[in-house]
């Protein structure tokens, strides 16, 4: 599906400068030799960075080599007892190189047990008048400064230079003068003569307020509740509140703004007020003022303002230029930038992604400095938050999401924004599991107006869902640092919503990129039971005709050391698929409820065909499914799906009674060795057991069923069904007998985005409706096109395999 790009992957969403694969450099002996090949990987930096070891970085000064001379220099001044095996990162940015390192052995530590690393910034030029290196040190009266006291008149000053400039200048970032005030705010200029402030009830009444954006923490927090809410409404003490809020009060009085709105002050937190006002969060945040961020305090004591220390300020370090003359190059340890890796924990929770994102602008008051970002522009002390290779990417949030605000914006690209936002969510942290929907709720209600079609479950009903079903978790390592997130993480129990949803999972996700995407699913519809569409699900399923084909699990071995999180494959006739990538969805060897055995027979329901750019057919008609040439440049997508009383079952069977099976029926040629479900008739037992495989996971009766064109035959379930569920494929679903029609006609069900086919059900009516069997999934499979250019045994499996209607719970 062809969009803007946005980051939808982890590895998009974080700082690709972390994803670093240098090969070993070998260094040759002689002076000269050393101090020759020193500068052409020391000195040119044309490409973005440089992996080098303390060590080789000594030797190379002390042959010569200035420049690395310098870089010995700049880390010994802050960390001089590093060890000479330690290895660092140099980027290269506008007037700056960047040197990234840990003070700790990463071999001596377990990947959660990595620090977060040292960084510091060198002002420097690194480029030549003649297209020559040469290093250029930045005066210091070119280098810009930081205040050191966010709390200072002066940085108060420039804060509101920000402000002012936003408000005259920014066309997107404008709302009306006046917005309704939340249902409750805090009246700040009530008492004349005290700082004493009040609970105010609006009454639909329009004025500016600036909102408060924090983190709740584990420090117990002053809250609004029904006892105390009468109380409140008269006098709440300044000297009782936390210090962020007391900060948050008396940076608001500084601009002459008479409300503000604290969560925790503003609704009832033992009442079913929260779930009221929670769907309002869209209105709040986005009729905002100001949203005031304390993006570097980790609980309400920890207050907006702070100071730093010398490590920051400017530390002058003696060069030789080319020409012989000695002087000054600047160093300081690194300013962070609205990074949740680098003392901005605020940034790290889930609710506040919706705040930033919708509030008009956002003023953080990070860790060494002020930080301002609107839907135009983003400024800080230092001036580097625009530099484009220093800054992360979360800090272009706000200017990436603009389309969501406005009018002409097409749903295509509503549809892109969402998973990007969904990515972006599922890296940061939720206090109580159970918020998953309702800290993403404003920004559902926001996309809603935007992408025009039901949301249910953190996706959105349309002709696009196929392809947002197939979202998955990344490959976790590539995500140095990350220590929250370097274990795939159990199901939790009890669920918090239905496996096909990205919110069934613990874990980051990400999603596949494509150019163009055809699906042959054909939805049937969905039936749900919601606490609210946008802040809770009971729970969910989805019913499809999808083709299934039968494979075994067979587990490889561990991730890496100390989890246990496996890899898995998935083979077919008892031979592994080759080059068919398997992402799971949570840690299916623990010892639990959801716990998936070695040696489990699961099924691949294809979802769809991808292609890129230039192999993409356009419009995909039946010529183009049978057409070898098209079809081998396409990608498969498949979901992985467990029945659980198959699944049980086929891991009770000896294996010598699999193989012996699969060796008497295995079929002849690779067009008809696909796997499916064995349609009506008869099967010969497997270890002269019969056994009844038709019971759903609650126990009722569940039947696989066929279609033929628009013809539903039910299917016998046979023990055939677990050990090869061979068909008869060929003789009762063949493109000529109804696939070809059915593939012609796919999606036409959902070209209406209004009417997606979601019924709500009976929360005390948990019946299957037909009968259908109940499928959960557990992953993802995806098969690239193969080197050779040709059909695989797989894909043409998938290709031929029949279509069953199924339940995905």
């Amino acid at each position: 599906m062809a969009g803007l790009h946005h980051p939808n992957t982890v590895a998009d969403v974080y700082d690709h400068a972390y994803d670093i694969s240098i090969e070993e450099i070998s260094y040759p002996n002689t002076a000269a030799e050393v101090h020759d090949y020193a500068c052409d990987v020391c000195i040119d930096f044309n490409f973005f960075f440089l992996t080098q070891s303390m060590r080789n970085i000594k030797v190379t000064a002390s042959s010569g080599c200035r420049t690395c001379a310098l870089l010995r220099d700049a880390i010994q001044y802050y960390t001089p007892e590093l060890d000479d095996s330690t290895e660092f990162t140099v980027h290269k940015g506008p007037s700056v190189l960047e040197i990234i390192y840990t003070d700790v052995s990463t071999d001596s530590v377990s990947p959660a047990e990595i620090p977060h690393p040292i960084r510091l910034t060198l002002f420097v030029n690194c480029s030549g008048d003649d297209g020559s290196y040469q290093v250029y040190p930045v005066p210091a009266s070119k280098i810009p400064s930081i205040s050191g006291d966010t709390a200072s008149p002066k940085v108060n000053h420039l804060a509101q230079e920000w402000l002012s400039k936003c408000l005259l200048e920014h066309e997107p970032c404008k709302i009306s003068d006046l917005r309704e005030l939340p249902t409750r705010v805090l009246d700040l200029q009530s008492f004349e003569h005290s700082n004493d402030i009040r609970l105010y009830e609006s009454n639909g009444e329009a004025a500016p307020y600036c909102t408060l954006s924090h983190c709740w923490g584990t420090v117990p927090v002053i809250k609004l509740t029904r006892n105390v809410l009468n109380r409140y409404k008269e006098r709440i003490q300044f000297d009782s509140l936390p210090r962020t809020f007391q900060d948050a009060v008396t940076f608001t009085r500084s601009l002459s703004v008479r409300y503000l709105w604290i969560d925790s002050l503003c609704i009832i937190q033992d009442t079913d007020d929260w779930n009221s006002e929670a769907s309002k969060m869209a209105a709040v945040y986005s009729g905002s003022y100001l949203t005031i961020a304390a993006s570097k305090a980790s609980n309400a004591e920890d207050g907006l303002f702070s100071t730093v220390g010398s490590d920051h300020t400017l530390r002058p370090l003696k060069f030789t230029k080319a020409d012989g003359e000695l002087v000054e190059v600047f160093v300081r340890r690194k300013i962070s930038h609205l990074d949740p890796r680098q003392n901005f924990p605020l940034l790290s929770r889930a609710w506040v992604l919706q705040e930033r994102i919708l509030s008009p602008r956002v003023l953080h008051f990070g860790p060494q400095e002020l930080l301002w970002e609107c839907m135009e522009a983003r400024q800080c002390e230092c001036s580097f938050v625009n530099a484009p290779s220093m800054s992360d990417h979360m800090a272009a949030a706000k200017r990436s999401y603009m389309c969501l605000f406005s009018k002409t914006c097409p749903s295509s690209h509503g549809l892109d924004l969402w998973r990007s936002i969904v990515s972006q969510y599922s890296l940061l942290k939720l206090t109580y599991s159970n918020d998953i929907f309702s800290a993403l709720a404003g920004l559902a209600q926001r996309s809603m107006s935007l992408i025009g079609s039901n949301y249910i479950a953190g996706l959105w009903f349309n002709n696009a869902l196929p392809g947002y079903l197939l979202w998955r978790t990344p490959v976790l390592l590539s995500i140095p640092y990350m220590t929250d997130y370097n274990l795939l993480a159990p199901r939790l129990s009890p669920a918090r919503a239905p496996t096909w949803s990205w919110a069934s999972v613990q874990s980051p996700v990400e999603f596949p990129e494509y150019h163009g995407f055809w699906s042959p699913w054909d939805r049937l519809g969905c039936s749900h039971s919601l606490v609210n569409q946008f802040t809770g699900l009971l729970r969910g399923s989805i019913y499809v005709i999808s083709q299934l084909v039968l494979v075994k699990l067979q587990r490889i071995g561990r991730n890496y050391a100390g989890t246990s999180t496996y890899e898995i494959a998935l083979l077919m006739d008892g031979e592994n698929i080759e080059g068919l990538s398997c992402r799971l969805d949570y840690d299916i060897w623990e010892k639990d409820d959801n716990e998936v055995q070695d040696g489990s027979m699961l099924f691949c329901a294809v979802v769809g065909y991808s292609w890129t750019e230039e192999d993409w057919p356009g419009d995909v008609t039946p010529e183009i499914l049978e057409s070898e040439e098209t079809m081998a440049k396409a990608t498969l997508h498949c979901l992985i799906l467990r029945n659980r009383s198959m699944s049980e079952l086929a891991s009770s069977i000896p294996d010598e009674a699999v193989e012996q099976e699969e060796a008497e029926e295995k079929p002849q040629s690779a067009q008809s060795s696909h796997e499916a479900i064995a349609l009506e008739g008869e099967s010969p037992p497997i270890a002269n057991q019969e056994r009844d495989i038709s019971a759903t996971d609650d126990g009722s009766q569940g039947e696989l069923r066929s279609t033929d064109s628009k013809e539903v035959k039910t299917i016998s379930h046979s023990p055939d069904t677990m050990t090869g569920i061979r068909s008869q494929a060929e003789k009762h679903n063949t493109p000529s007998q109804g696939n070809g029609e059915l593939r012609d006609t796919v999606m036409q069900n959902l070209e209406d985005p209004q009417d997606d086919g979601c019924e709500a059900e009976d929360a005390e009516d948990s019946s299957e409706e037909d009968g259908f069997p109940k499928f959960e999934r557990i992953g993802v499979a995806e098969l690239a096109p193969a080197e050779t250019g040709s059909l695989t045994a797989f894909l043409m499996s998938c290709l031929e395999a029949p279509f069953f209607e199924i339940e995905i719970v």
